[in-house]
């Protein structure tokens, strides 16, 4: 039945737009519009992590995204809230759609991403939850062995965890046929 209705929701979510009241340069296509994702992130407070690479991640990510996706995402960064900088440490998996802020529930997707200190250097993990099926991807994790890495390993994670939910095979007039 799930299966359905993310069927049913994706397939609404294709159709164009009416352009009763809208400006004719408006994307009419689902695929057309940038994903709006919120990125939440944690880095875990390490003497071997350098003290600038919390307050640099944010900046440094969609940056990098931008490059790396283009227009495909809209890209908000942001560390996370006290309360959840925990769990996207030490249990990312055990994250619920409740322990989000409502504030990053309002795009299209919330990714998680989590920085810490290893036995081998470094880890990132990232978790994406699409906010129109309800549904979360499984845990990406990648190793750093050096700190100058992170941040380009870090956008490979969130790239890693990332997940369209699906993919439009043919467009003929209003009907979109969708592969999940």
């Amino acid at each position: 039945m799930t299966l359905r209705l993310s069927m049913a929701i994706l397939l609404l979510a294709s159709l164009p737009i009416s352009a009763v009241g809208q400006d004719e340069s408006a994307p009419t296509a689902w695929e057309l519009m940038p994903y709006r994702i919120h990125l939440l992130t944690a880095v875990e407070a390490d003497a071997s992590l350098p003290p600038r690479l919390e307050q640099e991640l944010s900046a440094d990510l969609a940056s990098r995204a931008s490059g790396v996706v283009g227009g495909a995402w809209r890209l908000e960064t942001s560390a996370a809230p006290a309360e959840l900088r925990h769990r996207i440490l030490h249990s990312l998996a055990d994250v619920t759609s409740e322990n989000l802020p409502a504030a990053a529930k309002k795009g299209d997707k919330v990714m998680l991403l989590g920085i810490a200190s290893s036995e081998n250097g470094y880890v990132a993990r990232a978790r994406e939850l699409d906010l129109a099926s309800g549904l979360w991807n499984t845990t990406a994790t990648h190793s750093v062995r050096q700190a100058a890495g992170l941040k380009q390993d870090a956008l490979g994670c969130v790239l890693s965890a990332f997940s369209p939910q699906a993919r439009i095979e043919k467009v003929e007039g209003n009907i979109v046929t969708l592969k999940l």
